[in-house]
């Protein structure tokens, strides 16, 4: 089972505050797999993750290839769970690893300008 670090932890907490409530992750294989990323929405990272690996029901029929997974990262902040959905949409457009995080990066900056903090695990 992948497990989070204390300081990696808390940050990844922050989402499910009220105000933070919503967000959108990428998770990559962690056995390198071709670069096999999956883009997603939670209101609970702690218990998507696990079941994305396979520890607890649920999880996408996806990633059940390429487990274990683990959260690269994490866009959080949305204000509504419709802004969210459309941010990972939009987010699964890009191509590879590093082309999902510009892409992320720039729909912040760009299409959605309320405010959102990224985490880059």
């Amino acid at each position: 089972m992948f497990s989070f670090s204390k300081d990696m932890w808390c940050l990844v907490m922050e989402c499910v505050e009220e105000n933070h409530r919503y967000a959108c992750y990428m998770l990559v294989s962690a056995t390198g797999e071709h670069n096999r990323t999956y883009i997603g929405f939670t209101v609970d990272p702690r218990k998507r993750i696990r079941q994305h690996n396979g520890d607890i029901k649920g999880g996408a029929k996806y990633t059940k290839r390429g487990r274990p997974w683990k959260i690269d990262t994490i866009v959080r902040g949305f204000p509504t769970q419709r802004k969210a959905l459309s941010f990972e949409w939009h987010w699964k457009r890009a191509r590879g690893i590093q082309g999902r995080r510009n892409r992320a990066r720039d729909l912040m900056r760009t299409k959605f300008t309320d405010s959102f903090a990224m985490v880059v695990f």
